[in-house]
């Protein structure tokens, strides 16, 4: 049952992240592939803190929210970034 639940959520998570990444695909599928792996990695550091707070371990909580504040903060400079260049592109058209 593992190896199964392993296979099918490497299977979805390595899909998502080509599908995000891939130009051809289109913008509303890139968009989704982009909430489910926001909401995967949110869930997956949730229940690190989650697991920290339970055992009274401020190390684990301090470094998960260390991590989930590190890559928050790189999808919001990297979804500006991509937002800045639509708005130029579409003002030059």
């Amino acid at each position: 049952m593992e190896v199964i639940l392993e296979l099918v959520l490497e299977l979805l998570i390595d899909g998502a992240i080509t599908a995000v990444s891939e130009r051809k695909v289109p913008i509303w599928l890139r968009v989704l592939a982009g909430a489910i792996l926001t909401l995967f990695y949110g869930f997956f550091f949730g229940i690190f803190a989650w697991i920290g707070i339970r055992n009274k371990s401020i190390l684990m909580v301090t470094i998960t929210g260390t991590i989930a504040i590190a890559i928050l903060a790189v999808v919001i400079v990297k979804s500006n970034k991509i937002i800045k260049r639509r708005k130029e592109g579409q003002m030059s058209c």
